[in-house]
């Protein structure tokens, strides 16, 4: 083991348990930095909301690395499961009805990417 590749396994220790306690997490994307969150911990997603200054009829991104992980999240019928599924791991959207923030009727636009 290098000590960049366990360097690198101590940043995903620390912002694993970051997330484990409902802890707010920045992570690089392609072109910029995102936040994340546990979306089962409702008390991290409305702190995530805060810092970014979005309202929740905005919506959100879910970032995923197959289609398992959206079930509880977001309602899909057969034809957007198939069509999550043929476009996989490419991102697609949106998907209506969040558990979350059903009652506000928001936005969650799931985005499913290979994790390597």
């Amino acid at each position: 083991m290098t000590p960049q590749t366990m360097a690198s396994g101590q940043h995903l220790l620390s912002a694993a348990h970051i997330i484990r306690a409902g802890g707010v997490i920045a992570y690089p994307t392609e072109t910029v930095y995102g936040l994340g969150c546990d979306p089962f911990d409702e008390d991290a997603v409305r702190r995530l909301l805060a810092i970014k200054q979005r309202p929740v009829e905005k919506g959100l991104i879910l970032v995923a690395s197959d289609l398992a992980q959206l079930d509880g999240l977001v309602h899909l019928d057969d034809a957007q499961r198939e069509r999550l599924r043929q476009a996989w791991p490419a991102p697609v959207g949106p998907a209506r009805q969040d558990r979350l923030f059903r009652e506000n009727r928001s936005r969650v636009r799931p985005r499913v990417w290979a994790c390597v």
